[in-house]
């Protein structure tokens, strides 16, 4: 009797051993996958590089006005257009109508790059292509020139609509097969151009 009162004891010790040693075990992977889960929901949301909006906030600007070029054509004043490819360059594009008799016209176009400021004030350079004919001695020649200019530009004070810019540079310009140089304003107006943005 007395050996089996051990015996059972013996096996209930046995018992109690074995579940307190197989129960940590056990719950160390449960606490390893707690952990995991728990540093992946720590975790910042990826986010892919389609969903990322762009930084640039500046706005892209189109216009439309009138440029005083006075060797655009023979004319004294041009129609302009004007489009910001980006926030630090420019075109604008000229067209004008001197006279029909005899016909005189000129169109061209111009980059400008900000070197100084922003699109709203700042200084500039740039260059332009003219092409187009005018009256000389009663009849017109054709022309082309190459304009590499410098300037400021601002806008009219209390409005982000209206435009003004200053040209200057040197005109290289072949007419009726003779080539002339000058370094002088596009225009008795400094090379003004004005115009209302969209």
């Amino acid at each position: 009797m007395n050996i089996q009162k051990k015996f059972i004891i013996l096996s209930l010790t046995f018992s109690l051993f074995s579940i307190a040693f197989s129960a940590p075990s056990e719950a160390k992977p449960k606490q390893g996958k707690q952990t995991t889960s728990t540093k992946e929901s720590l975790k910042e949301p990826s986010v892919s590089s389609s969903d990322q909006s762009p930084t640039s906030t500046s706005l892209l600007r189109q216009g439309f006005g009138f440029a005083s070029f006075s060797n655009l054509g023979g004319s004294s004043t041009a129609l302009s257009t004007w489009l910001d490819l980006d926030s630090g360059i420019s075109i604008q594009g000229l067209f004008a109508i001197g006279s029909t008799s005899p016909f005189e016209f000129g169109i061209g176009g111009m980059v400008r790059k900000i070197m100084h400021g922003n699109e709203e004030t700042g200084l500039h350079l740039g260059g332009g292509l003219h092409l187009g004919t005018s009256s000389i001695t009663g009849s017109s020649k054709f022309y082309i020139s190459v304009v590499p200019v410098g300037g400021f530009h601002f806008l009219f004070p209390g409005t982000k609509s209206i435009g003004f810019s200053f040209d200057g540079g040197p005109v290289f310009e072949v007419r009726n097969s003779t080539f002339n140089f000058s370094t002088v304003a596009l225009s008795p107006l400094l090379g003004l151009s004005i115009h209302y943005f969209l």
